[in-house]
Parts: structure tokens; sequence; C-alpha cells
């Protein structure tokens, strides 16, 4: 499975997700408009060049660099009512999961 970085394609019924991938929509960067999807592996079709393709590692350190200016939260703890922040360590296993599912 490939992890790509890419950014929605205009279309004219809006903005779409682009047809070469196959599960995306995943942690957004508010600030260039970029998300994470999946593809899989030996596809048969291109995809562009320029679309950056990212190791399990380089995903843990983009959802890092995310979660220092946007961060990511656990369940609300309902005795407390107010959500928990994330620890790195947190957000790490996070990107791994999401990898391997």
């Amino acid at each position: 499975m490939q992890i790509l970085e890419y950014k929605m394609d205009m279309s004219p019924d809006g903005m779409i997700t682009p047809h070469w991938i196959e599960d995306g929509g995943y942690f957004l960067d508010a600030d260039n408009h970029t998300m994470i999807g999946k593809c899989r592996d030996n596809q048969q079709w291109k995809i562009p060049d320029t679309v950056i393709r990212l190791t399990v590692v380089q995903l843990e350190d983009r959802l890092v660099d995310l979660h220092t200016r946007y961060p990511y939260h656990t369940n609300i703890d309902p005795a407390a009512g107010t959500p928990t922040v994330m620890t790195e360590a947190e957000v790490r296993q996070w990107a791994v999961d999401w990898a391997a599912a």
C-alpha cells in the first residue's frame, strides 16, 4: 500500500478526491490544503509524479507536525468533560496503526 499526500481536484461539480486515491481524506493540513490517502502497490494507473509518497515514519512526522499546530485529542473523558490532548507517542502510534489498516 502506498501512502500519498495530495490535494483535491477541481471538477464541474466542485472539489473531488483524485480518482487515483483509493482511500483518502485523512489528516488534513489546513495550512497547505493537503490530505493523506492510500493506493495499492503496482496499480494499473498513473499517479502524477508531483504526488508525494510517504513512508510510515514520514507519516508519523507529518502527524506530529500537524499535532504541534492543531492538537489531536483522545475521546472526551466523561468524568472531566473535556478532551485530552494526545501525547506524541499516541500520535505516532495512531499513524502506524492507520498505515497498517
